[in-house]
Parts: structure tokens; sequence; C-alpha cells
């Protein structure tokens, strides 16, 4: 029962703090209009939350494990670049399903500038990640890190401007099904390092 509650208040603080940021703007609205609104404490606030940005971006970290995830699965048998085209499908999949949610964070992203840099700082974590990835394969270097950061900058480049513009468009055609170009993208990085002397197959 007491983690029930726990849930619905924290459910509450996040419907109450989101229509007011879009009312009123993220950096217009206060905490103590979110808890005057939700009828809350300050301390009750604070127990779910450590910030009001907190709430803008709940989602955030578990989309970028979930995504860390993918880009690790299978690690022993799948090269690098073929788990970052993997992963990138099944993200687009999973924002296809959430994208009316997804829609909402990007207005209120883009109406601060604060939350605007704090979402380019989430984003730097997921295109380390991505260099991560393609540094090493079954042990081995894949890519020099110098490689690796220039070919997820690339990679991540795409994305974005592949998002951009879903967003754009309010999401009104499948993410997933516009992919292709990241994943053409993926293909030509991970046959031009090949070509190069680059990759654990010409090692």
């Amino acid at each position: 029962m007491r983690q029930l509650k726990k849930e619905a208040t924290r459910k509450r603080l996040i419907d109450v703090s989101l229509r007011l940021f879009q009312e009123k703007g993220f950096d217009n609205t206060t905490i103590d209009e979110i808890v005057h609104h939700a009828d809350v404490s300050q301390r009750t606030f604070f127990r779910h939350f450590p910030t009001k940005e907190a709430i803008v971006f709940s989602e955030v970290r578990g989309r970028q494990a979930r995504f860390r995830q993918l880009l690790e699965a299978d690690s022993e048998t799948v090269e690098p670049f073929d788990r970052v085209k993997h992963a990138l499908v099944k993200t687009a999949a999973e924002y296809d399903r959430m994208s009316d949610q997804l829609l909402v964070e990007y207005r209120m992203v883009t109406s601060s500038k604060y939350l605007t840099t704090r979402d380019i700082e989430f984003d730097a974590v997921l295109e380390k990640t991505l260099v991560n990835t393609l540094l090493t394969y079954r042990g081995s270097r894949y890519l020099s890190r110098k490689e690796a950061r220039i070919a997820a900058a690339a990679i991540f480049g795409a994305v974005r401007v592949l998002m951009d513009e879903w967003f754009q468009k309010e999401c009104r055609h499948s993410l997933k099904s516009h992919a292709r170009l990241c994943l053409s993208i993926v293909d030509m990085l991970a046959q031009g390092f090949n070509a190069r002397g680059a990759g654990p197959q010409n090692r």
C-alpha cells in the first residue's frame, strides 16, 4: 500500500509539473507552484526528485541504459558496427511507441536554453557509449580511439538530424522506417575502416 501511494505521488508530481511546464514554460515554473498544484510539501517533492529538471528527464537514464544494453548484447559474436545498427533499429521502434511523450519532452527542452544544454550533455553520454562499443571486439582493439570518436560522431550526427526532422514533423511518420539513412552511414563507416585496415579481420 505504501509503495502504491509513493508511486501515485510521483506520477502526480510528474503530471502536474509537465502541465505547468507546457503552460508557463520550464524556466517560469517554480517548485513552490508545483507542490501547491500537486498538493504536497516541498519535502515530498525532493523525496522524489532532486530538481525540477529531473522531472523533464525522468526517463532519459532508463533510455540510456536500454541503449547500452542493446550495444553490449552478443558482444562476443556480433561485430561492433552490426551491434550499433541493431541498437539503432530497436531504439527507433521504442521511440515510435512513445512518440507522444518524446514530442512533449522535445518541446519543453527546446523552449529552455538550460534544458537544451542539459540535453546536449545527455547526448554526449550516448555518444561516448558508442565510442566505447567501437574500441574493442573479443578482447582485441577494433578501432583506435580517434577512429572510434570519428565514427561515433558521424553516427550520432546522423541520428540528431533524423530525430530533429522527426520532431519538426510532429512524429507523424515512423522513425524506424526512416532510419535507413543512419544504417547506411554505419555501413559506409564499417566498409571505410575495414578497407584501410581497421577492424579485427584486417589485423
